[in-house]
């Protein structure tokens, strides 16, 4: 009996000794809860919270007068799963070099050595808030500035704003035009200089526009036409009706006169020459010519009239 025991005995030890080793530590596996990394956010912001920009920043693409010396934005970074690490500022795909570009903390009103890429420490790791300016080199070319933030794990964020100027007006003057119908040399004027000209001589070659004359068919008195219409193959155009609350002294833009040429309206006459002619000119109206690539916003401002000879004029102020 007492074999047959260390027998069983026996026989259940080996096999415990099997079953143990099989299930060895190296065996197990322990999975173990996956950590969802997050990307670090970044946006463009509007307003300055230190209060020293007082026009808002731009959060779209636009425009900037080439008069500005500086091209201005701001822009503010969270930190996701990992701590933000760096900030790279590109133009064009490029980054820019560290003398090209200036950056202010927008929390703490302080300014900031420009690196690139920047390396972001202390309490800006968690957050930071930066206003970027550079040079406006008055490009009418759309120019792309790129911002690129990345955190201590790698993860990225990466948001663009493109701007350009636009073309200031070379000119704003002042010219007269005479009636047609008096002394040689007269009749015509160049917008170029405000100056007036005739229409049959030499001089005529430089105006953009001409008086349409007298009606002989009427007293001396009232037969001043006071219309006008194109020269030198110019074309004259009427302000469409639909341009709203237009404002000529606001107008410094040479694009938004183009714009306004290419939405105008034909002259509504046609003299005997089947070229195209304005009505009878009133104080405030406006017209838009385009003549060889250049386009001339003009206003009648004064509309004298004679009734004994043919000192009749136009006043107009001129854009171009």
């Amino acid at each position: 009996m007492k074999k047959l025991q260390l027998v069983f005995f026996g026989t259940l030890t080996i096999a415990s000794v099997l079953f143990y080793s099989s299930c060895s530590p190296d065996d197990v596996i322990i999975a173990d809860d996956s950590v969802e990394m997050i990307d670090p956010s970044l946006g463009f912001v509007s307003i300055d919270p230190s209060g020293v920009q007082a026009n808002d920043y731009p959060t779209s693409d636009f425009e900037i007068s080439p008069d500005e010396p500086s091209v201005v934005v701001a822009i503010e970074a969270v930190a996701g799963t990992g701590d933000l690490k760096s900030l790279t500022v590109q133009l064009d795909g490029t980054n820019l070099t560290a003398s090209d570009f200036e950056i202010r903390d927008l929390i703490s009103n302080e300014s900031i050595t420009s690196n690139n890429p920047l390396l972001i420490v202390g309490d800006n790791t968690s957050a930071f808030t930066f206003e970027i300016k550079l040079d406006n080199d008055g490009s009418l070319d759309p120019k792309a500035l790129t911002f690129i933030v990345e955190d201590v794990d790698g993860l990225t964020n990466t948001i663009n704003i493109s701007f350009n100027s636009y073309e200031l007006i070379e000119q704003s003057i002042s010219g007269v035009l005479l009636n047609a119908a008096g002394p040689v040399g007269t009749g015509g004027l160049d917008l170029d200089t405000g100056e007036g000209t005739g229409t049959l001589d030499a001089s005529g070659l430089l105006a953009e526009i001409k008086d349409e004359g007298i009606d002989l068919s009427l007293p001396n008195d009232q037969n001043w036409k006071a219309q006008i219409s194109g020269i030198n193959n110019s074309e004259i155009k009427t302000l469409s009706s639909s341009v709203e609350n237009f404002d000529f002294a606001s107008v410094n833009r040479k694009d938004v006169i183009e714009k306004y040429f290419e939405g105008g309206d034909d002259l509504p006459n046609t003299n005997a020459n089947n070229e195209k002619v304005s009505n009878t000119v009133s104080v405030g109206d406006v017209f838009v010519v385009h003549r060889d690539g250049k386009t001339y916003l003009i206003e009648v401002t004064d509309v004298m009239t004679t009734a004994n000879d043919n000192a009749d004029a136009i006043e107009f102020s001129i854009k171009y």
